[in-house]
């Protein structure tokens, strides 16, 4: 049933370091797709290039819709969205509707506003997870199948396909559905973020969106304590939905939403090798993937691993 629904304040958050080009392709993409209220919050991580120029020219151009937040130094990618979470708490409180939380690589294409609005209207969603796609339009995941774990060997990872005529990853975010993943560009709620609370801060980069996805499942250390030795373990990749077995109650409810689309254009040219040399630091990546592992007691692994 749909709830009574009061229009609020929406809002588009993105995380700046560098990479001009990419910031200055994802705020026309923001503009030409976006209701005109829909306000945008950036948060600039030390950039050295002209990104702060721009942005405070985006803001005189836009002195309604934009508000520039700096940091001398790289906050990182957790405390860096939790400091564009705390501002437009504090600035918005319960007239916040939703704040998206996006990287300078992202594009959202249109409706993706309406989209995220009506998965909460129509829903009650208190986080809503996009499709989120590649640049040759390929999902980036599989939502149907969402987390999975091999319990015995203690790995948690997200489930891939290739897409290819039949998969199930080319059906997959087809429909609206309730989903245990929460990725980076995520929508989330003032509700939720009461509920939830923020990034965990351990994660520099890396393995953020899965801590928060555990934490919004109402998961705890114990949890996988209790499925790896108590039930023995289960060797073999199966759905972590399938091993909660509703046992456990979620903090906040987390939608699918296939119309919110937004494409992931990670560029690795030779114009942004410094950057991803910075980024994909193995010390950087060993020591969130590290930290994940103290906090909920299994280990993270990519789609390579």
């Amino acid at each position: 049933m749909e709830k009574d629904y009061t229009p609020k304040q929406d809002i588009v958050s993105i995380l700046t370091l560098d990479r001009l080009s990419l910031t200055e392709r994802a705020v026309n993409s923001i503009i030409k797709n976006s209701h005109e209220d829909v306000k945008m919050i950036f948060l600039d991580n030390g950039s050295k290039d002209r990104t702060l120029e721009y942005l405070n020219d985006l803001k005189s151009q836009y002195s309604e819709r934009v508000t520039v937040l700096t940091s001398d130094v790289n906050l990182g990618v957790s405390k860096g969205r939790n400091k564009i979470i705390e501002y437009a708490m504090s600035k918005y409180g319960d007239d916040l509707n939703w704040v998206l939380s996006l990287d300078n690589d992202c594009l959202v294409h249109k409706g993706y506003d309406e989209a995220i609005t009506s998965a909460i209207r129509e829903e009650g969603a208190q986080v809503v997870c996009p499709k989120l796609i590649q640049p040759d339009g390929s999902p980036f995941y599989n939502a149907n199948m969402g987390f999975m774990i091999d319990s015995k060997n203690k790995k948690l990872k997200l489930e891939y396909e290739v897409p290819g005529e039949g998969s199930p990853q080319k059906r997959s975010g087809i429909s609206r559905l309730e989903s245990d993943v929460i990725l980076g560009t995520s929508a989330k709620t003032p509700e939720f973020i009461k509920k939830v609370g923020g990034y965990d801060e351990g994660h520099k980069i890396g393995w953020e969106d899965f801590s928060l996805s555990l934490k919004t499942l109402g998961l705890t250390k114990e949890s996988f304590e209790y499925w790896s030795e108590l039930r023995g373990g289960q060797e073999g990749w199966i759905s972590l939905t399938e091993l909660m077995n509703g046992e456990n109650k979620p903090l906040a409810k987390i939608i699918f939403e296939p119309e919110c689309l937004i494409t992931h254009d990670h560029p690795t040219t030779e114009e942004f090798k410094d950057y991803e040399a910075i980024r994909r630091k193995v010390k950087t990546i060993k020591e969130s993937t590290d930290h994940f592992e103290n906090v909920w007691g299994v280990r993270p692994v990519s789609r390579r691993d």
